[in-house]
């Protein structure tokens, strides 16, 4: 039997849940966008580029940003009110 080789889960990029409506934006280290939507409740979006990103989300509570099977925690010091912008490196380390 041959044993599949180690995956990285973020090598393809990440995913957002939509849990209620928001909009969300993401973008390249080049800082090149790469996503840039309106995510409704129930949706379920993939965002592919290589990270880290830069990722802006217009309700925190609205959108589950996911990396790998790992739900992504923001920090209370990267949220503005309801909104947050943060760096998001592959291995899962906020910027």
């Amino acid at each position: 039997a041959v044993i599949p080789a180690a995956v990285d889960p973020a090598a393809d990029g990440i995913t957002i849940l939509g849990v209620k409506d928001a909009w969300v934006e993401v973008r390249a280290p080049d800082g090149s966008r790469l996503f840039y939507d309106h995510v409704r409740a129930g949706e379920l979006r993939n965002v592919r580029g290589e990270g880290p990103w830069r990722i802006y989300l217009s309700d925190t509570e609205a959108v589950e940003v996911r990396l790998g099977a790992h739900v992504v925690d923001v920090p209370a010091s990267k949220k503005t009110g309801s909104e947050a912008r943060f760096g998001l490196k592959p291995n899962g380390t906020i910027l």
